[in-house]
């Protein structure tokens, strides 16, 4: 492909074939070929190049052999890589953490299937980032469509927990206000602190008053673990 300045400023895009004719010797001797003009189509791929760099989402184009063929701007940064390094290459050759993934999942369904697939997963190191992806068929291969959620993850991530503390908090108000019987609403208190809080819990009362000059009893009065295997080991613990 080549370009020709008109004289009124303009320019036009030629896309050219040719083949060499030869003699018995095998000179040249003619060229043969056609050029027709493909400015429309230029500049038609042209919009669509500043469409896609223009996109705040990242966007990676694969053909039918899973070959890199188009990275845009916000792809580059979200996968730190330059565009320049991935294309060309296959997808499983620059992105090894997705092979045997969901990732590679969900992307060979979206080939095979020929339907458009959403999903949110966890990218590991390098990047360490959790994306949004829609992989959606086009041009005979794969087009990805991903933007890094890492941060909306997070959150989501500690309004789930502070929902999750809140909700124990009620609960031990409502276990310590519910009974008269102070000592085994304690005791109850490891049921509700495992697994929320820990791995295995020992519940530990003190006694307000001991022996005359002496220090205060201990006396554990529940306890619960999240393993039912080690339940058993964690009684004779506590005992």
């Amino acid at each position: 492909e080549y370009r020709v300045p008109l004289p009124d400023g303009r320019t036009r895009h030629l896309a050219a074939r040719c083949r060499m004719l030869a003699d018995a010797a095998d000179r040249p001797v003619r060229l043969v070929g056609a050029a027709h003009d493909v400015t429309a189509d230029r500049e038609s791929g042209d919009r669509v190049r500043a469409v896609l760099e223009s996109l705040a989402i990242g966007y990676l184009a694969m053909d039918a052999d899973w070959r890199i063929t188009y990275v845009n701007a916000q792809a580059e940064r979200i996968t730190g890589r330059l565009r320049d390094e991935l294309v060309g290459g296959t997808l499983w050759e620059e992105f090894p953490a997705t092979v045997g993934t969901v990732f590679e999942e969900r992307y060979r369904h979206a080939a095979d299937s020929g339907e458009a697939v959403t999903f949110e997963a966890h990218y590991p190191e390098p990047l360490d980032i959790w994306v949004e992806v829609r992989a959606m068929p086009e041009n005979d291969g794969v087009a990805l469509y991903f933007l890094d959620v890492t941060d909306r993850r997070r959150m989501q991530e500690a309004a789930e927990q502070a929902a999750r503390r809140s909700a124990l908090l009620a609960a031990v108000t409502e276990q310590l206000t519910g009974t008269m019987d102070a000592e085994r609403a304690v005791a109850y208190l490891a049921q509700l602190v495992v697994p929320a809080l820990a791995d295995w819990c020992v519940v530990t009362l003190v006694d307000d008053e001991g022996p005359a000059g002496g220090r205060r009893g201990l006396r554990d009065v529940g306890w619960a673990h999240a393993d039912e295997a080690m339940r058993t080991t964690l009684d004779a613990y506590a005992e």
